[in-house]
């Protein structure tokens, strides 16, 4: 009983942190800025209905593996498939079920926290912006 009423706290103090708008708009800053600056990106997910903190999000003939290595030797590091399923190599059962083309779009997933920073989105830009280069000439 005492671990049901704490989780029923946590959710309340949640619902009431203004953090969680702040996550939302650097995610959607994100976004936005991706879609500006690369062709051919897809993101993933409900528009309306998701989670503040996390994008899912594809490039165009860019490989998430691929991807996801590359980044991390800039120091950047996302993920690919599913937070529950992170350490297999298959992707989302969820985007498989909506058939998402992932022949041509296979999704990193990026997540934020309160403690980013739009500097540090801006900074994630660039290096993205450079890496996919770098992918789509192969």
């Amino acid at each position: 009983m005492p671990y049901i009423i704490g989780l029923g706290k946590a959710a309340e103090l949640l619902l009431h942190d203004e953090s969680v708008n702040e996550i939302k708009n650097l995610r959607d800053y994100l976004e936005s800025e991706i879609k500006k600056e690369i062709e051919d990106v897809k993101v993933y997910g409900d528009v309306k209905r998701r989670l503040a903190n996390t994008t899912s999000i594809a490039f165009k003939g860019v490989k998430a593996d691929e991807l996801m290595l590359l980044l991390e030797s800039f120091s950047v590091f996302v993920s690919t498939g599913s937070a529950c399923n992170s350490k297999l190599a298959e992707p989302s059962h969820v985007l498989v079920a909506c058939k998402a083309d992932l022949d041509n779009y296979s999704p990193i997933r990026i997540s934020l926290s309160k403690y980013n920073t739009k500097e540090e989105i801006d900074r994630f830009i660039k290096v993205l912006i450079n890496v996919i280069k770098q992918l789509r000439k192969k």
